[in-house]
């Protein structure tokens, strides 16, 4: 008798106090992974001061890019005339229930069984945001099963900008090979010397001009030849040119 009237006191100030009463069943979310202990839909009377059925947050294991799709699976276990609606909050559990954070909304249909959908995420990035699978039940105003999942959205990955200073000269020999030939390839440009001779190595043997070059350059280094020939013999000449002019004298 003492216990029953302690639970009766106990309910009333709790009545009193305007605390939702929360219970679980009826919805079972089974993916996206659900809060830890929510497996199981739980029950709310109270969307905006309760709107995950009382359950904190925790870590989030979630993690998914802004814009991109993400499947829904879970289960009626208990009928009720009504519907189901997938809802989206940017952080600290608020705005669920504004229009544009409803994701999806689907009429209750069916005695019991599985049920998927497919959402189209935000394009807001967030750290702490929220997806939140609603049973509204017609029999039941005011009562709600919800399971709440923890996300994060990302940004999407931006490809580099394209233009003529950001060619990737792996995959675009043409433009490596332009880029050499304006730059002179490393050879030397002068009229002659080597850069003459790697020049005329180039060009093709049975062209007229290959061998008007080749020809250039073979009077060339014959001169060079002849040259360099008589600058070597040149101290013999004065020496024997000094002895015969002794020789004569004596």
């Amino acid at each position: 008798m003492v216990v029953s009237m302690r639970c009766g006191f106990v309910g009333l100030f709790l009545l009193v106090l305007g605390i939702p009463i929360v219970g679980k069943a009826h919805i079972r979310l089974n993916s996206p992974l659900p809060r830890v202990g929510t497996t199981d839909g739980t029950k709310t009377t109270n969307s905006e001061t309760n709107p995950c059925g009382g359950v904190a947050r925790g870590n989030t294991n979630l993690t998914a890019q802004v814009g991109s799709s993400l499947n829904f699976s879970w289960d009626e276990t208990i009928n009720h005339p009504g519907r189901f609606i997938i809802q989206f909050s940017p952080g600290l559990d608020k705005d669920f229930e504004l229009p544009s954070n409803e994701l999806f909304r689907k009429e209750d249909t069916e005695n019991k069984g599985s049920h998927t959908a497919s959402v189209k995420l935000p394009m807001e990035p967030c750290e702490a945001c929220t997806l939140r699978l609603v049973q509204v039940m017609d029999d039941q105003p005011g009562e709600l099963y919800v399971a709440c999942v923890n996300i994060r959205l990302t940004s999407a990955e931006v490809p580099p900008p394209s233009g003529p200073g950001n060619e990737n000269s792996s995959s675009n020999p043409s433009s490596q090979s332009e880029r050499r030939a304006d730059s002179g390839g490393g050879k030397s440009q002068m009229p002659g010397g080597c850069g003459l001779v790697s020049d005329f190595k180039n060009q093709d043997k049975g062209s007229s001009t290959y061998e008007g070059g080749v020809g250039k350059m073979l009077n060339l280094d014959t001169g060079r030849a002849v040259w360099s020939l008589l600058l070597l013999s040149f101290p013999l000449i004065i020496f024997y040119f000094l002895r015969f002019y002794r020789l004569n004298r004596v």
